[in-house]
């Protein structure tokens, strides 16, 4: 036992300088070992494109990103992983629309020396081009949603400033513009003209300028006319002790004026609005019965509304005592 403790002691301890540069050795030679050793990995490297130039547009939308498969030595692996440059596409030299083919040297170049580059996808992929254009259309309002449920917009008096704009895109799309909208408008809630500026809708591939317009929409109360058919006629201050009744007992009315308030007037409260004001009937004293004929109604006036009796416009009254 005491023989196996002096080995293991003399193992350690005994030319400690050389055993420590035999170790340092090793660790070098196994990290050339490790870089010398080739691998084979499939990255993805950015894809970006520029030389297009200003009269054209890219109507085809190239992919993002390229999945190049690789083979290199691990210390060059790793420098590309860390670093991962994307690859600049030049468009200037496509001048229509075409195939565009991407080569595995064109990665290898990208991506220096030391590294093989053996296989791309996509390795092809259409290019789409279309000419840059520019028009002058008129401005057209687009109301969502409507004032209500009382009020209208006046829409031959409505307008914007300026009244047209200048739009630029691609021919394909410019040539199905007639006349650009402003973004949707949300009436409902408005009762007063409506005046203020509103951008223009947002479309794709397109632009417009000015981006916005001064808008102004008149807004008005509607109006309208409705026919109450059968209305009971009403006597209302009937002296105290005498019974009044009126015939005939039904009437038509019609209304006409401001909507919201004809709208007020209904067949089961028009007593309020038409009635025989029986305290403008003269009566004496003592008189057990007395006969009215041609009593016209009295019409309450209610604003921005014309009530008028269509038949019979006059009743005959009859006050009886009780």
């Amino acid at each position: 036992m005491k023989r196996f403790k002096e080995s293991l002691r003399s193992l350690f301890v005994n030319n400690v300088g050389l055993k420590l540069v035999a170790v340092s050795i090793a660790i070098v030679l196994y990290i050339i070992a490790r870089e010398e050793t080739i691998r084979e990995v499939e990255i993805e490297i950015p894809l970006v494109v520029s030389g297009i130039a200003g009269d054209r547009m890219l109507m085809s939308q190239p992919p993002s990103a390229l999945k190049v498969r690789i083979r290199g030595n691990v210390k060059k692996l790793t420098e590309i992983l860390a670093r991962r440059t994307p690859y600049e596409l030049d468009l200037s030299e496509y001048q229509s629309d075409q195939t565009v083919f991407i080569v595995p040297s064109a990665l290898e170049n990208h991506l220096g020396e030391g590294v093989k580059a053996l296989s791309v996808t996509p390795s092809s992929f259409n290019l789409e081009f279309d000419e840059m254009q520019s028009k002058r259309v008129p401005v057209a309002v687009n109301i969502l949603k409507e004032p209500g449920p009382y009020w209208q917009v006046v829409r031959e008096k409505m307008y914007t400033e300026p009244r047209f704009v200048e739009v630029k895109g691609p021919a394909s799309l410019l040539g199905k513009i007639r006349q650009y909208h402003t973004e949707p408008l949300d009436l409902t809630n408005v009762t007063r003209d409506f005046t203020g500026k509103v951008a223009l809708e947002r479309r794709q591939g397109i632009k417009v300028a000015p981006t916005s317009v001064q808008l102004n929409i008149p807004i008005n109360e509607k109006k309208g006319s409705k026919i109450i058919k059968s209305a009971k006629i009403s006597v209302k201050g009937c002296p105290s002790g005498y019974a009044c009744t009126a015939s005939p007992a039904f009437f038509k009315l019609e209304i006409r004026g401001r909507q919201r308030m004809a709208d007020q007037v209904t067949e089961e409260n028009v007593s309020q609005y038409v009635y025989i004001d029986a305290t403008k009937l003269p009566l004496e004293p003592e008189v057990l019965q007395k006969h009215f004929p041609a009593v016209e109604p009295s019409v309450e006036k209610l604003k921005g509304v014309t009530m008028t009796l269509q038949r019979p416009k006059y009743f005959n009254i009859t006050l009886t005592r009780k």
